[in-house]
């Protein structure tokens, strides 16, 4: 991850908007974040932190928001930054309170991200909800706030905690950085594995069991069933066996008498099986010869019913003859009937128009009809026309009526808005006094306003100015006395500190006669001074601020620094009355200005519609006298026409019209009904003559339905079939011999039942004895194969409860695999520590990882320091305040070195690192080799920003980034050095 571009607006100790462009830092790669104390230097990478997590660094509660920037002016932070070659922006603001858009008062806005990916075709936003935007951050960083906080931004004052960390805390932080979660997966699938395997095993046990018992209890039952007594419950697969190859042979026993007895049975089975089919002879027998001479005695019958069919088929083609013949006769007369009742109508058509159907020919008089019609409709034409002629006179004369309306209904409407434009110009002379002044009414309004606002800060700020003068003289005095008390304790301090041998720090003598001793009271050491300091400091800084504030708001009352509330109140009423009268006066000039407009623009509309109205009567006028020509034209041809007789006429010719079409037909239809009745009659006197009846009469007495002709046929057939298979019955039953009286074979087929009910009983008794025996010899083979293919899983099953054991911590080195892993990381972390630590220290410290932890057990995740001018190791606790931070920082540049390279669980690599402060505790030896670590750190690749007021470091590095606060006192500004 590489941060490329920072803005931010609003936030910390800046007012205004600042933008950190660290592509121009790159190239220095190492740099020097510098200004006053209070001014923000921190603030710089609090916004950074801000910008991917929506959070502070370091825990710190408040808002983010500057208490100098003016309340329109938005808080936010923008960062563009890579990752993996791949560039994002990221823009978040926190929630803050903003003035209300209408009206007075403010109001909350909510807090907002977006998230976008940036390349060569342009944005592509990612996300637009804030805490989404943050998973993501987190995902493409590789790390969550804290772990951004250990790796690439150290914050003020953290340095320390991760050398002087419990085994836990220190173990958590490797966790998150190394994935420690992994192997606690690992570990856990390793338990499920243990467990799984387990439960195979004890269900491969149960089921084993399950076999052996099984094969007990069949084997138990088939060896008392068989009368060799009772077993007991505990028998073993072996003597199972043992007992089951003597079942095998009771069963062979056993068989054998089955086997005679079953030949038995089937003897007597035969002997019943012959009796049987005797006795089944003779019943068929006697039934067919009772059949028989019931079918002879219906034989007169079924000859006679075969003769009566053979009349009714010769008789019905005669009948259905004289059918047809009869038929065509009723169609001739219906036919001549209706030819002679549409004659008749037609009569009563023509008589009106002066003919009949009988004095001329059909030619003739459909000519004659056909003609009259289109003289008829000629007239009919002719009034026709003149209906129409005056239909449109009438339409424009209405026309004109209604045009000469609507010319005097618009000028009416034009004279109405002419009328309303007068009334509003007079309204108007009155407002323009009022208008006048509304602009500096409001501007004066505004101003009271803020004076009432700066009045009531300004009440505020004096409450709080002797609160806070008490505190900074108070942190002052606090100061004073642990800076005397540091330098009373330095002496035995660091005489406490001298070895024999070594050379003293401060006269360089390596004889130690007489070191300095304490006056028994406490020791304040340098991060004591440090923190008196920063108090003293802060405190100060707070008042500055506050009479920084006060006078921005005495600047801004101006000539009314004095005046009292009370009186401003009373001046901003006035006015605010003023301004509302005026204000109410230009709304309603707005109102009448915008009305006038409309009424002007709605005369002029109605105006031109008036002219164009004009314009339409005259032609409408002229369109009229010409329909009123045209109607007296056809008024006089139609003068003599009785309209009503015409359109008599005109009916009766088209009826006319259509009967004689139908006559044509009707007279057709005549011909042809009498044609076909003769056709007809020839044939049914040749069908007669050749059926050898005398006459229709004698047939149609002798023909029987269809239906019943069927039933007789069907029943003579039947009969002849019936007799048919009886006498063949007879024959075969007499051919294969019948006894002389009918046989009984009740005895030998209750002794067959009685024999073959012995058998079934003992043969179900022998059936289920044997598959109980070979159930018993399969269940133990089953249990055997079980038992021989469980081996694989059961070793298995060792060797995973052995793994888990391990990796559980549950061995005599009682270490997790995760804790031994974060292990070998710690040793990685160390060492790259370690090189940094010895150019800090002149090789004197080396941090070192123990096995033992503080309270006892084994961890290997502690940490201790090995002094090489004592040969000796030491909890790191025992370092000083210098020493804490030369060895916090080497500790943390190795943890973002290991990191950096791709150390951490999501691969990524950090090209940036930001160190705040704690360089102020080391002599300048220290301070060197401290700089001297920073830029090895920088020649590896990456860029790295120091957070200082120290000047010695200001000397030897590039300033890169300077605070300093605004001239007015209300908050900071920056400026970016390439």
């Amino acid at each position: 991850m590489k941060p490329l571009v920072l803005t931010f607006q609003a936030f910390g100790s800046y007012p205004g908007q600042e933008t950190v462009d660290f592509t121009v830092l790159e190239p220095r790669g190492l740099f020097v974040v510098t200004g006053p104390t209070g001014t923000g230097k921190t603030t710089v990478f609090d916004a950074l932190t801000f910008a991917l997590y929506g959070r502070l660094p370091g825990g710190r509660d408040g808002e983010p928001r500057s208490h100098h920037a003016d309340p329109a002016v938005d808080t936010f932070v923008e960062l563009t930054f890579e990752v993996d070659g791949v560039r994002h922006h990221i823009r978040r603001t926190p929630a803050q309170e903003r003035p209300k858009k209408r009206g007075t008062g403010v109001t909350v806005e909510a807090t907002t991200a977006v998230l976008s990916r940036l390349d060569e075709t342009g944005t592509h936003p990612l996300s637009a909800r804030a805490t989404e935007c943050t998973d993501l951050c987190v995902e493409l960083v590789g790390l969550d706030a804290e772990q951004f906080q250990r790796v690439v931004l150290l914050p003020q004052g953290k340095f320390a905690q991760f050398l002087l960390a419990r085994s836990s805390e220190r173990e958590e932080l490797l966790s998150h950085l190394f994935g420690g979660q992994l192997f606690d997966d690992a570990t856990a699938v390793l338990k499920d594995r243990q467990l799984a395997l387990g439960r195979q095993v004890e269900q491969i046990t149960i089921e084993m069991d399950h076999h052996v018992v099984s094969a007990r209890e069949a084997v138990a039952s088939v060896h008392e069933h068989w009368g060799h007594g009772e077993l007991t419950d505990d028998l073993e697969p072996g003597a199972l066996r043992s007992l089951i190859d003597t079942l095998d042979t009771t069963g062979r026993h056993e068989a054998d008498i089955l086997e005679r007895q079953r030949r038995e049975v089937e003897t007597l089975a035969e002997q019943a099986g012959e009796l049987e089919r005797l006795v089944l002879r003779w019943d068929e027998w006697t039934q067919a010869v009772d059949r028989r001479n019931v079918l002879e005695e219906q034989r007169s019958a079924m000859e006679a019913s075969q003769q009566t069919v053979e009349q009714s088929r010769r008789a019905r083609p005669v009948v259905e003859a004289q059918d047809r013949v009869a038929e065509a006769l009723r169609a001739a007369q219906h036919a001549t009937s209706r030819l002679e009742q549409h004659r008749q109508t037609l009569d009563l058509v023509l008589t009106p128009l002066g003919h009949r159907v009988h004095e001329q020919a059909p030619g003739a008089l459909t000519t004659l009809i056909a003609d009259m019609g289109q003289s008829l409709r000629h007239q009919r034409l002719q009034w026709d026309a003149y209906l129409r002629a005056c239909g449109e006179l009438a339409t424009a004369e209405s026309r004109v009526t209604a045009l000469e309306a609507e010319v005097a209904t618009e000028s009416d409407q034009v004279a109405q808005l002419s009328q309303l434009i007068d009334e509003i110009d007079g309204r108007q002379d009155a407002r323009l006094t009022l208008i006048a002044g509304l602009g500096a009414l409001a501007e004066l309004v505004q101003q009271l306003h803020q004076h009432l606002e700066a009045r009531t800060e300004l009440d505020a700020l004096d409450e709080r100015r002797t609160a806070l003068q008490f505190t900074a003289d108070n942190a002052r005095d606090r100061y004073l006395v642990c800076m005397e008390r540091f330098i009373a304790t330095q002496a035995p301090r660091l005489a406490h500190a001298l070895s024999d041998g070594d050379p003293c720090p401060v006269c360089g003598s390596r004889s130690h006669p007489a070191p300095a001793v304490g006056d028994g009271g406490d020791t304040v050491d340098h991060d004591a001074v440090d923190a008196a300091r920063q108090h003293r400091d802060t405190a100060e800084q707070r008042l500055a601020e506050l009479e920084n504030r006060r006078a921005g708001v005495i600047g801004t009352l101006g000539a009314h620094a004095t005046t009292s509330r009370t009186e401003l109140e009373r001046q901003r009423d006035e006015r605010v009355a003023q301004l509302h009268e005026a204000q109410a006066a230009q709304r309603d000039q707005n109102v009448d200005d915008e009305q006038r407009v409309a009424l002007i623009a709605s005369r002029d509309e109605v105006h031109l519609r008036v002219r164009t109205m004009e314009h339409d009567v005259a032609g409408a006028r002229t369109l009229m006298e010409e329909r009123r020509g045209v109607t007296r034209e056809k008024a006089d041809l139609i003068r003599s026409v009785d309209v009503d007789r015409l359109d008599h006429d005109l009916e009766l010719v088209d009826k006319a019209t259509d009967l004689l079409q139908d006559l044509e037909v009707f007279t057709t239809e005549v011909t042809k009904a009498k044609a076909q009745l003769e056709a007809l009659e020839r044939t049914c006197r040749d069908v007669l003559a050749s059926s050898g009846f005398e006459s229709v009469d004698e047939a149609q007495a002798l023909v029987r339905a269809p239906s019943a002709e069927q039933d007789l046929t069907t029943a003579y057939a039947r009969w002849a079939d019936d007799v048919t298979r009886t006498t063949e019955r007879c024959r075969v039953a007499e051919e294969q011999g019948i006894p002389p009286e009918r046989p009984d074979p009740t005895d030998v087929t209750d002794r067959l039942r009685r024999e073959r009910d012995d058998l079934a009983e003992r043969d179900r008794r022998h059936t289920r004895c044997s598959a109980e025996v070979d159930r018993a010899r399969q269940a133990l083979d089953t249990a055997d194969a079980i038992g021989r293919g469980s081996v694989e899983v059961r070793e298995a099953f060792d060797r995973a409860r052995r793994v888990f054991r391990t990796c559980n911590g549950e061995t005599a080195s009682r270490v997790r695999l995760r804790t031994w892993v974060l292990a070998g990381e710690l040793e990685r972390v160390t060492d790259a520590a370690n090189h940094h630590l010895a150019r800090m220290t002149g090789h004197r410290y080396r941090l070192q990882r123990t096995e033992l932890a503080k309270g006892g057990g084994r961890t290997g995740l502690d940490l201790v320091v090995h002094d090489a001018h004592t040969g000796r190791t030491r909890p790191t606790s025992s370092l000083s305040g210098g020493e804490q931070f030369q060895a916090s920082l080497a500790l943390a540049l190795g943890l973002a070195d290991v990191v950096s390279h791709g150390g951490v669980s999501s691969g990524k690599r950090f090209e940036a690192l930001f160190v705040d402060e704690g360089f102020g505790s080391l002599d300048p030896d220290a301070l060197d080799d401290a700089i001297a670590a920073l830029m090895q750190l920088q020649a590896s690749g990456r860029m790295v920003g120091a957070i200082t007021h120290v000047e010695a470091m200001k000397q030897q590095l590039h300033v890169g980034i300077d605070v300093r606060r605004l001239p007015s006192g209300r908050g900071s500004t920056l400026v970016v050095r390439p």
